[in-house]
């Protein structure tokens, strides 16, 4: 059981620790800022967004009042996004396009949640392209 606790401490950590590195990549302000969410979903080819690290990076972004557009195109298409909306509560909603272009058009960065096919043609050149690594999980 206790390392079990320590796995979970371990992900909230790299977590918290993501959305500092965003911050620090983005002048240490992201109020108002643009951000890009890429690879929403917990895994890839799956709509589930119920566990999803991405999930806890966004709102800590949204606490910092920053303005998110996410994209995901199995999420979209599952319609599984209103899970992930009603979890942001009061914040500020984010936009969530179903086209990619859409969700980078005028945004400061990139965040990378998973591996998504499309991210080589959405970089754009003086965008910030951060990638959340991989967080520690039990076998």
């Amino acid at each position: 059981m206790y390392h079990v606790l320590q796995v979970v401490l371990i992900n909230d950590y790299q977590k918290q620790r993501f959305v500092e590195r965003i911050i620090d990549a983005m002048f240490n302000t992201i109020s108002g800022k643009k951000i890009a969410v890429l690879g929403f979903a917990f895994k890839k080819d799956t709509g589930d967004t119920r566990e999803t690290p991405a999930l806890d990076v966004c709102k800590g972004l949204l606490g910092d009042n920053a303005r998110l557009s996410i994209y995901d195109p199995k999420v979209c298409l599952a319609g599984s996004m209103q899970h992930a909306v009603t979890v942001f509560n009061h914040m500020q909603q984010p936009h969530c396009p179903c086209l990619c272009q859409t969700c980078v058009t005028v945004a400061l960065c990139l965040m990378c949640c998973r591996a998504i096919p499309l991210l080589r043609c959405c970089k754009r050149p003086g965008c910030v392209v951060l990638r959340l690594h991989l967080l520690v999980r039990l076998l």
